[in-house]
């Protein structure tokens, strides 16, 4: 993997992370030491994703469609009182 270890206890927020490119994304820097932050408005595959990637690296699912701007910030505050930092977005 091109990654080295300065990713350990980094955290990378994954919009879209339910699914496709967005999961395949998540799996790829879950496998390499990221903590991961999946959000997604698709609770049943967000869930799911978040089953999967737990198996390699700690998982936060946060549902939520990203269109809403106003709300935005939430997501950031939900991800930072879970892992303490927003490495990647």
């Amino acid at each position: 993997m091109f990654l080295n270890h300065y990713q350990y206890n980094k955290t990378a927020v994954i919009t879209g992370g339910a699914g496709g490119l967005g999961k395949a994304i998540a799996l790829c820097l879950a496998d390499a030491g990221f903590n991961i932050a999946i959000v997604d408005k698709n609770p049943q595959q967000g869930m799911a994703a978040q089953e999967e990637i737990s198996a390699l690296a700690p998982c936060l699912f946060i549902p939520f469609d990203i269109t809403n701007a106003e709300r935005c910030p939430e997501v950031f505050e939900q991800v930072y009182a879970h892992f303490h930092s927003v490495d990647v977005l």
